[in-house]
């Protein structure tokens, strides 16, 4: 992370050209030395610069109270932003509101076109305990293209071990170890399947 942040200062000094970019990896470097308040302060410059679905996305990991209000002020500019929709209905859920995060979790569905929409609406049905629908949403990621398929495959893993269908689960958790055995996620994945207690991703 040192070097990351002096590589960043260097960029800031020669004039980087894509601020929106450097401020979000800034945030996350911030974010992953301790920094938080920092970090997602660097995490907000950068959706102003460009409120994109991997902004977003990156200030929503960090904080997701923080990332609502940013979102409220993006939907006011742009309605159909279906990250902004996925963001707050990870907040509604986290406040208990099951049924306004319902209601945002099928309008992100209806609004989602790319492949990291499409894994975000996944992964949100996932926390909303919507199994199947996630399977779909993740799936018709992964058919768009998302790069990180051992991720997408563990999330479907995931969902199947929710579902109690063992045989699906290890099937997708294997697609996931031969793409991405190492990452974190896919890791404990593994670890829990058979339990069928997957954390959300």
């Amino acid at each position: 992370m040192c070097r990351a942040e002096e590589f960043l200062n260097n960029a800031s000094k020669l004039g980087c050209l894509d601020m929106s970019a450097y401020h979000s990896i800034r945030g996350a470097v911030l974010c992953e030395r301790g920094q938080r308040q920092a970090g997602i302060e660097e995490l907000r410059k950068s959706i102003s610069l460009e409120p994109s679905d991997s902004n977003v996305a990156s200030l929503m990991r960090e904080d997701t109270s923080e990332c609502a209000s940013v979102c409220e002020e993006i939907l006011r500019e742009n309605a159909s932003h279906c990250m902004a929709h996925v963001c707050l209905a990870y907040a509604a859920a986290q406040a208990g509101d099951k049924a306004k995060a319902m209601s945002l979790a099928r309008r992100a569905r209806q609004l989602a076109h790319s492949a990291i929409e499409f894994f975000g609406v996944g992964c949100l049905l996932h926390a909303l305990e919507e199994s199947h629908d996630a399977v779909e949403a993740c799936l018709e990621a992964e058919r768009l293209g998302y790069e990180a398929k051992g991720i997408v495959y563990a999330a479907v893993a995931a969902c199947y071990s929710d579902m109690q269908d063992d045989a699906a689960a290890k099937q997708y958790l294997s697609r996931a170890m031969q793409h991405n055995a190492e990452d974190e996620y896919v890791r404990e994945i593994r670890d829990v399947w058979e339990g069928g207690a997957a954390r959300e991703c």
